[in-house]
């Protein structure tokens, strides 16, 4: 769980555009990527420490499309 998060297991962490599901918009959200490839969502870098609005697997994941602003 992200309220368990020690600073070493964080490999990158920073902004990242994430297309919504509903409205297709795009928003700008905080995202930490783990040791164990996990992608981490957050509204802001405030909340880093505290539980993850979205965590991600990345081995599980079938599609990353790479997209401009």
């Amino acid at each position: 769980m992200l309220h368990n998060l020690i600073m070493a297991d964080v490999v990158k962490a920073g902004w990242l555009y994430r297309r919504t599901t509903v409205l297709k918009n795009w928003k700008r959200e905080w995202f930490i990527l783990t040791k164990d490839a996990r992608l981490r969502r957050m509204s802001s870098p405030d909340k880093q420490f505290d539980k993850a609005d979205d965590v991600f697997q990345l081995s599980r994941c079938r599609e990353l499309r790479i997209g401009t602003e």
